[in-house]
């Protein structure tokens, strides 16, 4: 599974940030992986189906097949005239669901640009969770007819409806309506998502009906457009009880083609397709240093020997390298780094990549003097440490990025925090490399507090108590070498 590799025209699209080019269609298998934990369908539907029997909605066979949940459902509506026998027993299992790493992954994705649409075949609120995972508030969510209008740029499409529904009836379930499924708010929106270059259906390898019929329906809208793809742990050929060979069930009901067929579960390639969009924007990262080192930042360039000038880009790759750093680390470290509320900054924003390198030579002048080969960023506070091999000494520094409207005040206010995690992380960084950040570095007296003036006073405590780490403004930072031999200057 981990040697899987992605089609070379999907990996492109993955590589598109800002190019809207892939739309992902997920069925009950991408909430089955890793720790969202969701049984599959046909696991839930035979539950479903036995608590009904028992509760005494249904009789006893009176379903065909119990492992399809339109048909539980169909029988259930055929008797009671609405669903909600069947919601009540689903709902609580498919709200506030943990988002696994795939659906955070793609929530990123949606808002690099990379991904257009999900739309999710489920019932629960996963893709949701995520999308607040990674402070996604600019993606729309359409889960009913009522709310289509609000379709924007960017959507999470709820098909067959949420598990929190006010009106259980709202759910798109029982096998009549998949019939009918043509026609409606849900065919008009899939119609106008693929368009886009790539189609990924994820998760929809079972052969339950809810699923490969939707998935025929859309088959029928798709455009020349788009290539299908699937992804799924199973083989794309596999032997029948009479020794044939037989295609993927979903596969071979909308005509997709070995060559566009994933064999690996949903999480597997998720952080495969962010392993891909992370080299593209570590790639825009070095242009964008190679580009600062032969202009404003020629002073530090200048200052380096000529095989630290060729090796440049190199140096930069290594401190971000697919090891220690993922798609989603970079992204949470740029919100650290910029002094966001947000927990997750996208790359495929405006002068973003030349913040983010400005403070990237600023960590390779300092790994160059104090000769440290060892860097490794931490995600969670955009800290970096400093170590050379066989040393058991470290320097643990801060980066900050002003982005022209932020202070040095702001970093305080980062700093002096009174939750345990910032305080903890004051206790560990020795210094502070700050760019762009208007006013005195030098000045470490505790801001007021705007939003709570009740907090500065706890906030001067937390000050006098801590030991305040050293701030250094990297700009010219080859005419600092004194500040930053205070700091990184360890025993061999």
């Amino acid at each position: 599974m981990n040697d899987v590799s992605l089609p070379p025209p999907l990996n492109q699209d993955f590589a598109d940030h800002g190019g809207h080019s892939i739309t992902l269609i997920l069925g009950a298998g991408c909430s089955f992986d890793g720790r969202t934990d969701l049984p599959l369908s046909k696991a839930v539907s035979q539950r479903v189906y036995q608590e009904l029997v028992d509760d005494g909605y249904l009789e006893e066979d009176f379903c065909d097949d119990p492992s399809d949940l339109s048909e539980v459902a169909e029988a259930v509506s055929q008797v009671t005239g609405g669903l909600e026998p069947i919601v009540g027993h689903i709902r609580q299992r498919f709200l506030h669901v943990d988002a696994n790493e795939g659906h955070q992954i793609a929530a990123a994705m949606m808002r690099e640009g990379i991904i257009s649409c999900v739309i999710t075949l489920n019932y629960d609120d996963a893709m949701s969770q995520a999308l607040g995972d990674v402070s996604g508030q600019e993606v729309s969510e359409i889960r009913s007819v009522s709310t289509q209008s609000d379709f924007g740029d960017i959507n999470l499409v709820y098909l067959h409806g949420k598990a929190d529904a006010d009106n259980p009836n709202d759910l798109v379930m029982r096998t009549g309506q998949l019939n009918n499924w043509q026609e409606t708010w849900g065919e008009a929106i899939v119609q106008s998502q693929l368009i886009r270059s790539s189609t990924v259906f994820a998760g929809l390898g079972t052969p339950v009906k809810v699923l490969t019929e939707t998935a025929k329906k859309l088959h029928n809208t798709f455009s020349s457009a788009s290539t299908f793809y699937q992804v799924d742990p199973s083989p794309y050929e596999q032997e029948n009880e009479d020794g044939e060979l037989e295609k993927a069930p979903l596969a071979d009901a909308i005509g997709i083609q070995e060559g566009q067929y994933v064999s690996c579960g949903w999480n597997a390639f998720m952080r495969k397709a962010g392993k891909r969009a992370l080299i593209r924007q570590v790639r825009d990262l070095c242009n964008e240093c190679a580009d600062m080192a032969w202009n404003d930042e020629r002073a530090l360039f200048d200052a380096m020997d000529p095989e630290e000038q060729t090796d440049l880009e190199e140096r930069i790759k290594s401190y971000l390298h697919s090891g220690s750093t993922s798609f989603l680390d970079l992204g949470r470290l740029r919100a650290h780094w910029f002094l966001m509320s947000e927990k997750y900054t996208p790359h495929n924003q405006n002068l973003v990549a030349r913040w983010v390198g400005r403070l990237l030579l600023a960590v390779d002048f300092v790994a160059r003097r104090y000769d440290f080969d060892q860097v490794v960023f931490r995600p969670s506070d955009g800290s970096v440490e400093f170590s050379r091999s066989g040393n058991p000494r470290s320097v643990v520094a801060r980066l900050f990025h002003g982005r022209g409207d932020r202070g040095w005040s702001h970093v305080d206010s980062k700093l002096t925090s009174t939750s345990t995690s910032a305080i903890e992380s004051v206790n560990q960084a020795t210094c502070v490399l700050g760019r762009g950040l208007d006013g005195d570095p030098q000045n470490i007296a505790p801001p007021s507090d705007l939003t709570n003036p009740d907090a500065s006073k706890d906030r001067q405590s937390i000050s006098d108590s801590t030991p305040y780490p050293t701030r250094v403004d990297t700009h010219n930072l080859q005419e600092k070498t004194d500040e930053l031999d205070s700091v990184f200057e360890i025993d061999s």
